[in-house]
């Protein structure tokens, strides 16, 4: 039963954490491009200001015609991703996220997202794989390598949940403490909103 506590806290600890809020959808410059894809900036535009707005069902027409209009622009995948996941609808948030990270492999914050939606669907051996590719390209983010130990946890990894303690205790104090809470209780884990969170909170209107 003690296990079961555990794994409920974590859960919970996690959202509250790493994601409580919404990702940020990202506008775009349609200058410089071919009328299709200027026709496609402005569909996501619109998208953005829909999504701004919590109009999320406008906003992912938007975001689709902008994908009709332009199947190679991975801003609009990554921004319906970004409105699946605040409606929440991480299944369908999956797809157009795997396809965003094929197509902007080296954008950090479409692994984290993804691995995020993977965690939040329980496929958590995925949600791993995505995470660990975030971590490879900033070895340095304490929180990313926080919610990795979580995942681990989370998948009953104890070894490598402590891997990723160890590393931490050098990047971030406070999270490696938090950390050690989960692995060795069943503390229910309450802490602010991170950076990326924060970033989430500025776009909103």
């Amino acid at each position: 039963m003690k296990r079961n506590l555990v794994i409920v806290s974590i859960a919970v600890a996690v959202a509250v954490h790493f994601l409580a809020t919404a990702p940020a959808v990202i506008a775009q410059s349609g200058t410089g491009k071919r009328p299709e894809s200027v026709a496609a900036t402005q569909s996501n535009n619109v998208g953005v200001t829909y999504a701004d707005s919590r109009e999320y069902e406008k906003a992912i027409e938007a975001f689709k015609r902008a994908l009709r209009l332009n199947p190679d622009d991975a801003i609009a995948l990554y921004n319906l991703r970004c409105v699946y996941i605040r409606q929440p609808q991480f299944k369908q948030a999956i797809e157009p996220l795997r396809e965003a990270t094929r197509r902007l492999p080296d954008y950090t914050e479409a692994y984290v997202n993804l691995g995020y939606a993977y965690g939040q669907t329980s496929n958590y051996r995925a949600a791993i794989a995505a995470i660990r590719t975030a971590t490879r390209l900033n070895p340095k983010d304490a929180d990313v390598k926080y919610y990795l130990a979580t995942l681990y946890l989370l998948n009953k990894d104890k070894d490598s949940a402590l891997a990723q303690l160890n590393l931490l205790k050098a990047l971030n104090p406070e999270l490696a403490k938090l950390l050690y809470g989960m692995i060795y209780g069943d503390t229910l884990l309450v802490v602010k909103p991170d950076r990326r969170q924060r970033a989430a909170q500025n776009a909103q209107p």
